[in-house]
C-alpha cells in the first residue's frame, strides 16, 4: 500500500522553467507478498532531479547498460500494492496528480511530449498542467 505520495516541482521565478523536481513515497508490502520478498515489509522511496542548462543545447548518451523503464515498473508491480505508483505519483502540485492508474508505463515519445508541454505551460495554469498529464495516458 502506498502512503502519502508527494511531488514537489521547483520553478525559476524569472523564466518559469522547471529547475528541480522531487518525488517521495512511503509504501508497505502486503503481508501475503512479504515471504516471497524475503520478509521485505516496505520502505521509503525518494528521487530528486536537478536540471542544469535549461533551454541550452544538450548532448545526452544512453549508458551502455541501460534497461527500459518498463522493467522497473514491472518489478514494482510485483510488490503488490505498488502497481498504481509505478505509473505515476500524485502530489501537492496542482495538475500533478496520478496519471498512470492504468498501470501502463508511458513510452519515451509520450515522456518527450509531456516534457515539451510542461516547458510551455505556466506553473500556475492548472488546466495546462492537466492537459500535459493526459499525454502520459
Amino acid at each position: 500500500m502506498v502512503h502519502d505520495p508527494k511531488l514537489d516541482v521547483y520553478v525559476g521565478k524569472q523564466d518559469s522553467k522547471i529547475r528541480r523536481f522531487a518525488i517521495s513515497v512511503q509504501f508497505d508490502v502486503p503481508k501475503q507478498n512479504q515471504a516471497s520478498l524475503r520478509g521485505f515489509k516496505g520502505g521509503n522511496l525518494a528521487v530528486s532531479v536537478d536540471l542544469a542548462g535549461v533551454g541550452e543545447p544538450q548532448t545526452i548518451q544512453a549508458p551502455a547498460s541501460s534497461k527500459p523503464i518498463s522493467d522497473l515498473a514491472n518489478q514494482l508491480r510485483g510488490l503488490g500494492g505498488l502497481g498504481g505508483a509505478a505509473g505515476g505519483l500524485g502530489g501537492s502540485t496542482p495538475g500533478a496528480t496520478s496519471g498512470g492508474a492504468s498501470g501502463r508505463t508511458p513510452s519515451a515519445a509520450q515522456f518527450q511530449r509531456y516534457a515539451k508541454c510542461l516547458g510551455a505551460a505556466k506553473p500556475g495554469d492548472t488546466a495546462a498542467l492537466t492537459r500535459c498529464r493526459a499525454l502520459l495516458k
